[in-house]
């Protein structure tokens, strides 16, 4: 198993959709991506995501026997 595999990650293209969606009028420049990269890392809970997704799959594993 690679221990080093990225399982999840956000783009740029990313922004840019939640903007169009949301009809956000914000502009964003290249200096702006730092930022938000620093604060969606701030925001999501990582650790609470990985363990309701390792729950999930051991209900699910354990449904199976």
């Amino acid at each position: 198993m690679d221990r080093e595999q990225e399982i999840y990650k956000l783009i740029v293209e990313d922004i840019f959709m939640v903007i169009e969606d949301n009809e956000m009028d914000i502009k964003i420049e290249e200096s702006d991506i730092s930022f938000i990269e620093e604060k969606v890392g701030e925001i999501i809970d990582w650790r609470s995501a990985i363990e309701i997704a390792l729950w999930e799959l051991k209900n699910k594993k354990a449904e199976k026997v």
